[in-house]
């Protein structure tokens, strides 16, 4: 049988929220002890959170490497495009200082 024992910092309340999706538990803020002894489960729980961590981790990572990469691309474009603004540019001044 496991007894859940609560493990607030001195001066916080209780949160009555429940925890989304994305939204992981704290093993500060709470830990199941196991009245048998042991704290097989609680490691369980703990290394399979780690886990799930550790992949969310990763997927953020990618994710922002591919906006990285975009943000380059499009950095790179800009640049590209300024440039053939200047060029464009300087072809009309000259036909214009050439027409006058």
């Amino acid at each position: 049988e496991s007894v859940l024992v609560a493990q607030l910092p001195v001066g916080s309340e209780a949160s009555t929220e429940t925890p989304g999706e994305d939204t992981f538990s704290s093993p500060v803020r709470s830990s199941a002890v196991n009245t048998e002894g042991t704290e097989e489960t609680e490691i369980e729980r703990l290394q399979a959170q780690n886990a799930a961590l550790r992949l969310r981790k990763k997927q953020l990572k990618a994710t922002v490497a591919a906006y990285e990469a975009k943000e380059t691309a499009f950095a790179s474009q800009v640049d590209g495009l300024m440039t053939e603004v200047e060029r464009t540019e300087l072809e009309l001044t000259t036909r214009i200082a050439e027409l006058e």
